[in-house]
Order: C-alpha cells, then structure tokens, then sequence
C-alpha cells in the first residue's frame, strides 16, 4: 500500500496541473502563430522583424505622456494661403456646378410646361391626362434576392392590394 502511495504521488508531481498545460498551450499556439506570421511577412529584398505589441495598461502607464503625444507639425503662409486658394477654388467650382444643375432643372420645367400647352392645343383630353400627377413613390418595383422561396398567403396579398391600387386611368406602376 505504502508502494502504491508513493506510485501516485510521484505521478501527480510529474503531470502539470490544467492551468499550467493550458499555459503552455498558449504558449506553443502564440509561438507557432508568429512563425507563420513571419513566414508571411518575410520578403526576399527585405526581411520584417516580428516584435510582440503590448497594448497593457501597465505598459501603456510606463511610457511617458510626452512620447505618445502627436508632434503639431508648422504650418507655414505659404501653406494657409495654399488651403486658402485651394478652398476658394473648390467652393467656386460647386458653386458653378449647382448653377448648371439649376439652370438645367429650369430649362426641363420650361419645356415640360411648353409641351403641355401644345397637348392641350392638340387634344384636351389627352391634356386632362397628362397633368394626373403619379402618387406612385417610385415608377419601379424592385424584387430583392431572397433564399427562401416567397410565402403564398403574403404573395396574394400583395396582389391582390397592387390590382386595388391600380389607377382607373389603366396606368400601372410598373
């Protein structure tokens, strides 16, 4: 009895506690991952050295405010009156195209208007047609990719509210 004792306490010693197996495997892991790491980084012309980061807070506390703190770099009037130019220079350009863009908005509503006076000459029904304005928000129904196939209740559903919602005129909104 006192042989067997022993026997088991010898074994205890000798096997690693959990914690300490997990650690190695970390360890082993971490290791193994920056070797391909580097394997990947490294480069024929030049070879990048691998070194650990440590984003800590004791780390992070040892370093000097100093040291991490951004250098303000000069900015010299060459470089304002540069910004400046450039700045008044960008605001001008889209100032000149929002006039093109509204000249042009201006110029279609002229038109629109100018052939709906000819229609109204030619035919007054037509006319009467023609200025019904589309409630409809978008003159498009977009079907969106879907992986399962549609529910057949919803589908008649929705058509059954498209054909109620159709206009009387037979314009549809597709």
């Amino acid at each position: 009895a006192n042989m067997a004792l022993r026997l088991t306490a010898f074994l205890r010693a000798a096997a690693p506690s959990p914690a300490a197996a997990a650690t190695k495997m970390k360890k082993s892991f971490s290791k193994k991952k920056s070797v391909k790491v580097e394997k990947k980084a490294f480069d024929k012309k030049k070879a990048v050295p691998m070194t650990p980061f440590d984003l800590r807070a004791e780390s992070l506390e040892q370093v000097p405010l100093k040291e991490r703190q951004r250098k303000v770099p000069k900015v010299t009037e060459k470089d304002l009156d540069e910004w400046a130019a450039t700045t008044k220079a960008w605001s001008r350009y889209t100032m000149r195209q929002a006039h093109i863009r509204s000249k042009e908005l201006h110029n279609a509503i002229l038109a629109r208007d100018d052939a709906l006076d000819e229609l109204a000459k030619v035919s007054e029904s037509l006319h009467s047609l023609a200025i019904v304005p589309d409630t409809s928000p978008y003159p498009v129904q977009l079907k969106p990719p879907t992986d399962t196939p549609p529910n057949r209740e919803y589908q008649l559903a929705l058509e059954k509210k498209l054909r109620e919602s159709k206009p009387k005129d037979g314009r549809s909104h597709a």
